[in-house]
């Protein structure tokens, strides 16, 4: 087998580039039209509930009393929340949303495109996002969503305070990545390219000159056929003209 090398691989590559590039454009435009073409657009759209023990969130005229906050407060608020998180994701309150949202989609469609989590940066924060290839009905369903979750969750838990901090007011195109689908089907095309050349070459065990012949065996060259088709073209001297 051929000793892979730096050189050889860089040789190989400029050797087979025009191919490469050939094959990485017919994947790159094959997953443009994919993605344009084929795929229907999804769009998120997120609002947003936090949740309390009751003593975590305490409104006066000046907003939000810290003072009053204890580390055992907060603990009890997380664990709430994360309840809470629970709740908004069981087949009982899907079916109570399926029906708000007068059947138009069944409770386990809605638990398809429906994602409840905690906020990363704040715990007391329920993140609720929404799916759907029409940015108008994320938004509907999850402000639909976000309305009702207040009252479910004290069916549960009365003494808990709930409250809405951010209502879905926009959509934004999650999917098909377009761009990104087609930069990495362009490069998946080349590199495939290239590695069936390599597999190709390294197997080839063709003698494809004099400099091949010593590269790959260790043996002594007493001399070379001359291609005679190619002296004849090139004006040198030929045995079949002086026969």
């Amino acid at each position: 087998m051929k000793e892979i090398t730096i050189e050889y691989l860089v040789t190989l590559l400029v050797r087979r580039l025009l191919l490469m590039l050939l094959a990485a454009v017919v994947f790159a435009a094959a997953a443009f039209g994919y993605c344009r073409l084929l795929v229907d657009p999804v769009y998120k759209s997120t609002a947003q509930i936090v949740v309390s023990n009751g003593a975590v969130i305490i409104e006066n005229e000046m907003g939000i009393d810290d003072s009053k906050i204890s580390g055992s407060d907060i603990q009890s608020s997380i664990y709430l929340a994360d309840v809470c998180v629970g709740l908004l994701q069981t087949q009982d309150f899907y079916k109570k949303l399926s029906e708000k949202l007068e059947n138009k989609y069944s409770y386990s469609r809605l638990d398809g495109f429906i994602s409840v989590s905690l906020n990363r940066e704040e715990d007391l924060f329920i993140n609720i996002s929404v799916n759907n290839t029409s940015p108008e009905e994320a938004k509907k369903i999850a402000n639909t969503m976000v309305a009702m979750a207040p009252d479910y969750l004290k069916e549960f838990m009365p003494s808990a305070k709930i409250m809405i901090t951010a209502t879905a007011d926009n959509a934004s195109k999650v999917a098909p990545r377009t761009a990104m689908t087609t930069a990495l089907f362009f490069v998946i095309g080349a590199a495939l390219v290239y590695l069936v050349a390599l597999i190709v070459d390294l197997n080839d065990k063709t003698i494809k000159g004099v400099a091949d012949f010593t590269e790959n065996y260790n043996i002594s060259l007493l001399g070379s056929v001359p291609n005679f088709e190619l002296t004849e073209l090139q004006g040198g001297y030929s045995y079949a003209e002086n026969k």
